[in-house]
């Protein structure tokens, strides 16, 4: 951040004021002299003015759509433009939480210092994170049914071959899906991931730091994550408590991507995994919480071995499962009648 008038800005904010431009949270950056044409119903199409009405029908097809860049993100959709700053907003919010909760994975303690000095050159705006947000799910899964014919079965995908996030228009305020694959993106996209991420084993944690950035929400002036009180959370407390499973540790950080995903109880493996990640990031005060980032970052390099888990919390996966039934045993209790499927 830098000190711009009265204010504290990042240096893509603070660059942008001084070009005349203004973040607007219906329109994005644009022009501060555009401003009140844009209120009256004008757009800037090229050279010339438009009514909104004809930019709607001209921006219909998703190649033609409009764009919202921010300083980390640039998103395209034919849902309006309207629609493209606010997705944008809620993924530069769960950039800066993100970036500041696992700075360990994309940094070293020097480059850390250097962030705090000023000293760190700002990232190229060529590597901005790609969104597509369609309009509607039949585009969406038109879009990508070649790729993954199952694609029906999703409503939001990050796809690492093409490095973009791919969603579509619900009609809902509901912003799980978009964390949880944004979350992907980001792991997968702040440093180069080997070849061979989860597949030797630990695929657990991609899936359950991606559900822990699902609880992500704003709390008057703070951002907070993992109310213990979330759906991932009760599944996992109902499935130690009530169905009394469990995969100790040591076995679990052993399952690879396909024993992960071809197994019968898959359902009961993503609660397991949810139940985990929140467990290492709150217990104790969050005594896990760094060595979890350092985990994520030998994951997604290729570097982890099955025990990798247990070398950063300088713990035994012995110790780590009691500890996970103590923190169980610490929640609030289960809803009176609760039953999961």
């Amino acid at each position: 951040y830098t000190r711009y008038g009265d204010d504290w800005r990042t240096a893509f904010e603070a660059q942008k004021i001084r070009q005349g431009e203004v973040w607007d949270d219906r329109f994005g950056w644009i022009p501060k002299s555009y401003l009140k044409l844009y209120e009256q119903g004008q757009r800037r199409m090229g050279r010339r003015w438009i009514s909104a009405e004809d930019e709607a029908r001209l921006r219909s097809d998703i190649r033609n759509g409009w764009v919202v860049e921010t300083e980390h993100y640039h998103v395209l959709t034919n849902v309006s433009l309207e629609a493209a700053a606010r997705l944008a907003k809620q993924l530069e919010k769960l950039y800066q939480v993100w970036s500041q909760l696992f700075v360990g994975f994309y940094a070293t303690r020097a480059q850390v210092a250097a962030m705090f000095e000023g000293r760190l050159p700002r990232r190229s705006a060529s590597v901005r994170h790609q969104v597509i947000y369609y309009r509607s799910r039949d585009e969406y899964v038109a879009a990508l049914r070649t790729r993954f014919p199952q694609i029906d079965k999703s409503v939001g995908i990050y796809v690492g071959e093409t490095r973009t996030a791919y969603f579509y228009d619900r009609n809902s305020a509901d912003r799980t899906t978009l964390f949880h694959e944004a979350t992907h993106q980001l792991f997968s996209e702040m440093r180069k991931p080997a070849n061979t991420v989860g597949q030797r084993g630990n695929f657990w944690i991609i899936e359950g730091v991606a559900m822990y950035m699902e609880t992500l929400k704003e709390q008057g002036p703070f951002y907070v994550l993992g109310d213990p009180r979330n759906n991932r959370v009760i599944a996992a407390q109902y499935r130690y408590q009530v169905d009394r499973f469990y995969i100790p540790l040591a076995d679990f950080c052993r399952m690879t991507m396909h024993e992960f995903q071809t197994d019968a109880r898959i359902a009961v493996l993503y609660s397991q995994a949810a139940g985990l990640t929140q467990f290492l990031m709150h217990y104790d005060g969050g005594k896990y919480r760094d060595a979890v980032a350092l985990y994520l970052n030998d994951v997604y390099a290729g570097r982890d071995v099955p025990e990798t888990l247990a070398r950063y919390c300088d713990t035994s996966f012995d110790e780590l499962d009691r500890q996970y039934a103590d923190y169980i045993a610490s929640l609030p209790p289960l809803p009176k009648g609760l039953r999961v499927g």
